[in-house]
């Protein structure tokens, strides 16, 4: 996330969002995951990336599931 932040690409910095929540997602960390994931998500929709949001969506939903917020 430091190095996409530096470069200053939205792009690169939404997708180290994603991965982060995807990171801890696996760690059972369900309610932090949810916050990456919905800050990828916002940035996806500001640059109009419809695949990236749908990448988003999709590995939003299990932490969603797990903490009975879909």
């Amino acid at each position: 996330m430091a190095i996409a932040t530096k470069l200053r690409d939205k792009s690169a910095r939404a997708r180290s969002l994603r991965a982060m929540g995807n990171a801890l997602y696996s760690s059972g960390k369900n309610n932090v995951a949810i916050t990456y994931h919905d800050r990828a998500r916002k940035m996806f929709t500001a640059l109009r990336n419809r695949v990236e949001l749908a990448r988003t969506l999709s590995a939003s939903t299990q932490p969603l599931i797990l903490t009975g917020n879909y």
